[in-house]
């Protein structure tokens, strides 16, 4: 049992986030005391973060965790995403996390304009972890457990497959600059994405939650037999 204030703090950071105990004691310890355990991102922030939960709600491929993300960790100005490793056994060597996020994330146009995707959204290896910026702001999400090879390797097959699809990917023609289709998202104002992005972006920063409530909700049973009949219960 947790018995200072600083272990019942990093516990609940824990619990909401998924992040490993003794990351989330050092987060507690390192912050200004009455801070807030998950930050409130900017504007920019919440709507980039808010249309990745979006982008990841419908995943193409089988998880362990929700949504396939072990633990969140939640900064003012940023926000960083552990996803889980590949399965061993691979049945399906296209049905990789890299590749999966790539066609879930990267912005495309199809042929009426309209955008899948994250809008204006660009990622770039740096310091061996692959990061998704949005152009124009300081919102930025890092993408963590990828391996930066095998990354840029799904980019490429997601971007030729969009190709032979029809549609385009937007960030291949346009890398520093926002696609005509993806001009309509630069300014959403307080419509749509923009008017929920406190709700998704939100669930997003607590992912963890879902695991913490889930778990004991999922364990409300037992197999057995009846006296009579042999049927399971």
């Amino acid at each position: 049992m947790k018995t200072t204030a600083v272990e019942r703090r990093a516990e609940l950071l824990r619990l909401y986030t998924g992040m490993p105990w003794q990351s989330a004691r050092r987060r507690v310890e390192a912050a200004a005391p009455g801070s807030l355990l998950i930050p409130q991102p900017d504007a920019d922030q919440m709507l980039l973060e808010a249309r990745v939960m979006a982008a990841l709600a419908w995943r193409r491929i089988t998880t362990l965790h929700p949504w396939g993300i072990e633990y969140v960790d939640p900064r003012s100005d940023r926000l960083l995403i552990r996803f889980e490793a590949d399965p061993v056994e691979q049945h399906d060597p296209e049905e990789t996390q890299a590749l999966d996020l790539a066609k879930a994330l990267l912005p495309r146009a199809d042929e009426h304009g309209d955008i899948q995707g994250v809008p204006g959204a660009r990622t770039h290896v740096e310091g061996g972890q692959v990061m998704l910026r949005v152009l124009d702001t300081s919102a930025s999400v890092t993408l963590l457990g990828l391996d930066p090879d095998a990354w840029l390797r799904a980019v490429d097959v997601q971007d030729r497959q969009m190709g032979a699809y029809g549609m385009t990917p937007c960030h291949r023609d346009m890398p520093t600059r926002w696609h005509p289709a993806e001009r309509p998202y630069r300014r959403p104002g307080r419509r749509g994405t923009a008017a929920s992005a406190w709700l998704t972006s939100g669930l997003l920063r607590r992912v963890g939650l879902i695991r913490t409530l889930g778990a004991p909700l999922a364990v409300t049973g037992w197999l057995g037999h009846h006296e009579r009949g042999g049927n399971e219960r």
